[in-house]
Order: structure tokens, then C-alpha cells, then sequence
């Protein structure tokens, strides 16, 4: 798999006099973020992923500062209000399955979601609009952000001002699911708010033989989970989209054993705050009951770590114009969302007014694995049309 080269363009897309910025940075920017995919870095341990950033932009004559431990912070153009462009940084848990000569060097950690394309596209902007921070008629914030994957890094940014000056904000996610010079977006929720849950359904073991004589913690569980699967079907309205997911279940160590306990885990989305706390009070009411009538107890725990990510009207609005603009008349779609994913995005979007989009990534001839799979990888076409994207938004 080899990089575009410098001017090159995905298929269908034409020339554009902002690519003019970003074109000598181009094989610079894709050698960049192949070393990223290189060296994955989880949540809040981006330190390397941050030194690259910040030796680069310090190269380009910025002024760089740290925030949320591993962010990293620049500014172009005159003082007075900002407009704001983010970038995730951190990598996930997994384990690559590519062949490629830039394949992650750390066991069990890869960048599965594109993260180490989105922050190159930042940079890719910042490197653009270098040369032209004089001339710029309002400032532009560039946020590197860790933790996006679970560590609510854009909270922790917000907390710490990074905002602070900033009058709009512009996200994207690459979206293997829509092809290179396509763009999705829409007014109101995009994505899911997110919660947890996890149980202890706690019995009393036995032998398998007389399971009179114990209380079984397995079977309970087994309810439980059938059952909270009606509190999507039968008590949420069936056009407010819900998702009652149990990602773990574990219990037991021998065939003849009734074991002491069992423990259980999963996600609630939806696309409004207060249902997704509704639903998890319901598995706890529905998990207390059915474990009650059993004759066992059960220890609970819920937390609902990311709120829906809304766009705002206005700013949908304006990425919809400069995608039609930029990519041609259909390019822009809001038909296949939102998507009941979820999106640290959206403590930024609470603070202050903007939209987060995505943007295509397949092509023919590429596996376009979607993000969260071991065979993912960031398309390096996408670069350009992304930074292209971001310096209009800027410009508009």
C-alpha cells in the first residue's frame, strides 16, 4: 500500500485552489501518520503521539501548550474569537491483524478507528494555514486531544479551557461505510449518548447434582438478560432508537459446579440523555426483580459516560454548504444517520455551538474494513479532501 503522491487526488475529485496549501506537506503528512499507526498510545498515554505533534507545529512556528495531561494546544491568526478544530490522538486495545509495512510495533494495541488519520489532518490544516496566519480574518484553535476512546478527553479539555475564546467548533470521523469525497451530516443528534452498567448477581454455589441445595446464580443472569431486552421492544417508543447491548457474562469453573456469583456488563445508547438514564434504571429495577424472585441479591453499578453528540443547526448547516461546494451536488448525505455510536465530541458541542461530520473513507481495491476491526486502516486519500475541508470551514 503506498501513500498519494504529492498533487494526487482521489477518484472523481477535482483540483482545488485551497490543495495549493496543502500540497508540499503531502507525503510528509502521509510518512507522519504511518509512524503514528506504528506506535499506537491508549488513552492519556499519548506522550509520544503529543511530542510528534508538538515538534512538529513548533517547527512550523507555533506556540504550542499541554492540556488533559496529553493534549496539545495551538492557535493561528489574530486574537479575539476562535474558531475551533479537533483532532483525536489515542489507539485501542487491540490486537492488528494487517501486513503492511507500517502495522502497529505494539502488541495489542492498534489504531483501529482512524485516530492516527484524524490527528495528521489537524496537523495537515495547521502546516496549511502556517503560512497564512497573517492574513487570517479570525483565529483558528487547533485541539489535539487524548482519551477520546473512553477517558472523556474532550471533558477534561473543557474543564480546562480549552475552549475558552472559542466561538464554534468542527470535528469529523473518518467513515469507512461512505466513499472518499462524501460527507454525513446532519442537524440534531449525530450520535449516541453512551452508558454502562455492571452487575453481581450473587447466589450460593453447590454441586451441579443437587442444584436444590444451592441458589444459582446462572440461571438468574440468564433471565436477566432475556428479559431487559423487552425494555427496547416493548417500553421505548419504536421511533426513539435504543440499544440494550450485554457485552460480558462470566461465571463458573467446572461443568458439576454451581458457582457463588455471576458478573455481567454492557452498553445502553440512545439518542437522548435522559432515556438512556431511564433504561438503566429499568435493567437495575428488571435485574433486582428476577434475581429477587430467585432468592439472590445483586450488587449494581451505572454510569452514563458520553451525552448525545447534537449538532447545532446553523453549523450543520454551513459543513452541509462547504461539502456540496468542495465534493459536488450529492455529495452530502444525512440519510444512513445518526449512528448509535458515541462521541467524547460531544462535551465541546454542550460549551459551545458546532457539528461533527464524517467524512468517506473507502475506495475500491481497499479492504474498508469499518473502525474497531483488527484489519482496519486509515486511508491516506482521505487526507487531502479532509485538510481541504477543514481550511474551507475555516475560511467560511
Amino acid at each position: 500500500m503506498t501513500g498519494p503522491a504529492p498533487g494526487a487526488y482521489p477518484p472523481g475529485m477535482n483540483d482545488h485552489p485551497l490543495d495549493a496549501l496543502v500540497r508540499p506537506h503531502l507525503d510528509r503528512l502521509v510518512a507522519f501518520r504511518r509512524d503514528l499507526h506504528r506506535h499506537p498510545e491508549l488513552k492519556y498515554e499519548e506522550h509520544r503521539t503529543a511530542g510528534k505533534v508538538e515538534e512538529a507545529l513548533k517547527a512550523a512556528g507555533y506556540e504550542t501548550r499541554r492540556c488533559a495531561g496529553t493534549g496539545v494546544i495551538a492557535d493561528a491568526g489574530p486574537p479575539g474569537p476562535r474558531t475551533a478544530l479537533r483532532g483525536d490522538m489515542d489507539a485501542l486495545p487491540l490486537e492488528e491483524r494487517n501486513g503492511f509495512d507500517h502495522r502497529s510495533t505494539v502488541p495489542g494495541r492498534m489504531h483501529a478507528c482512524g485516530h492516527d488519520g484524524h490527528t495528521t489532518i489537524l496537523l495537515g490544516t495547521a502546516l496549511a494555514l502556517a503560512s497564512r496566519g497573517g492574513t487570517l480574518r479570525r483565529g483558528v484553535r487547533f485541539l489535539f486531544q487524548p482519551a477520546e476512546e473512553g477517558g472523556a478527553g474532550a471533558k477534561r479539555m473543557v474543564e480546562e479551557g480549552a475552549l475558552d475564546g472559542v466561538e464554534r467548533i468542527f470535528g469529523m470521523h473518518n467513515w469507512p461505510i461512505f466513499p472518499v469525497g462524501t460527507v454525513g451530516v446532519r442537524p440534531g443528534p449525530m450520535m449516541a449518548a453512551a452508558a454502562l452498567f455492571e452487575m453481581k448477581v450473587v447466589g450460593r454455589g453447590g454441586h451441579g447434582s443437587q442444584p436444590q441445595e444451592a441458589k444459582d446464580p446462572i440461571l438468574a443472569a440468564a433471565q436477566v438478560v432475556t428479559l431487559a431486552q423487552a425494555l427496547v421492544s416493548r417500553e421505548t417508543h419504536p421511533l426513539k432508537p435504543a440499544v440494550v447491548t450485554f457485552g460480558t457474562i462470566h461465571g463458573g469453573t467446572a461443568t458439576n459446579i454451581i458457582p457463588d456469583f455471576v458478573t455481567l456488563s454492557g452498553t445502553i445508547r440512545t439518542l437522548d440523555d435522559a432515556q438512556a438514564d431511564r433504561l438503566g434504571a429499568r435493567v437495575e429495577e428488571v435485574a433486582r426483580g428476577v434475581c429477587g424472585a430467585f432468592g439472590l441479591s445483586v450488587e449494581f453499578r451505572y454510569h452514563r459516560y458520553y451525552p448525545v453528540t447534537s449538532n447545532h443547526p446553523e453549523e450543520a448547516a454551513l459543513v452541509a454548504r462547504v461539502g456540496e461546494e468542495l465534493f459536488g451536488k450529492g455529495a452530502v448525505s444525512g440519510e444512513q444517520l445518526p449512528t448509535m455510536g458515541a462521541e467524547d465530541f460531544s462535551y465541546f458541542l454542550q460549551k459551545v455551538p458546532g457539528a461533527y461530520y464524517f467524512l468517506g473513507g473507502s475506495a475500491p481495491g481497499r479492504t474498508n474494513a469499518m473502525c474497531h476491526s483488527t484489519e482496519y486502516d486509515f486511508n491516506d486519500d482521505l487526507l487531502l479532501p479532509a485538510i481541504r475541508m477543514y481550511l474551507r470551514l475555516v475560511e467560511a
